[in-house]
């Protein structure tokens, strides 16, 4: 699973082998704060509404879950 750019101001562009089922984006204190559901192999996820700051990530397909922390400009 592939993630981009990193620190990013307003779109987070996902890809992966398989397709990507959910992206759950969670706060500092644990917080989730933004969910999507898709069926696709590589999405873009818009959070231009989340304020500027670190952001764990979580990234689920069918038979991959892979998390990452990311910079909101």
């Amino acid at each position: 699973m592939k993630y981009y750019p990193n620190p990013v101001e307003n779109i987070l562009y996902l890809s992966s082998e398989e397709n990507i089922s959910k992206v759950s984006v969670y706060d500092t204190a644990g917080k989730l704060v933004l969910v999507k559901r898709f069926n696709s192999k590589s999405v873009s996820l818009d959070i231009c509404k989340l304020t500027a700051g670190d952001y764990s990530v979580k990234i689920e397909g069918k038979s991959k879950t892979k998390e990452f922390k990311i910079i909101k400009k």
